[in-house]
């Protein structure tokens, strides 16, 4: 609906809802279903994961680097994705940035790999 001049931006409610007001539903009916921020986590993060687990197998450093750290950024829970990334820097000879990433993932991995002595 289009407002009068006078009227006020607060007055004007568009078609659907006028209608549906009208035919007395109420405005729980009318809100739009949100998406769940803790569901699981999308195919397309998997797929960030899953290369990066692929580039680890065939030892390809920035690859793994790459794909793990797009999976972190995703999803920034994820222990794998975290243990990936240090995994990467720590064999690239960066041990200090791959100790908070090793932290990250798990405190058995920070240890095994001489964090924190």
């Amino acid at each position: 609906a289009i407002a009068d001049a006078g009227a006020s931006p607060f007055d004007t409610v568009p078609i659907d809802a006028a209608s549906a007001l009208a035919e007395g539903v109420p405005d729980a009916a009318l809100a739009q279903p949100t998406q769940d921020r803790r569901s699981k986590p999308s195919a397309v993060n998997n797929a960030h994961l899953r290369a990066a687990e692929q580039a680890f197998r065939d030892k390809n450093l920035l690859k793994q680097l790459a794909e793990a750290n797009a999976a972190l950024k995703d999803m920034p829970r994820s222990q794998r994705a975290a243990y990936l990334v240090g995994d990467a820097l720590d064999k690239s000879g960066d041990k200090v940035r791959a100790c908070t990433f090793f932290r990250r993932s798990s405190a058995k991995h920070y240890r095994a790999r001489g964090c924190g002595n």
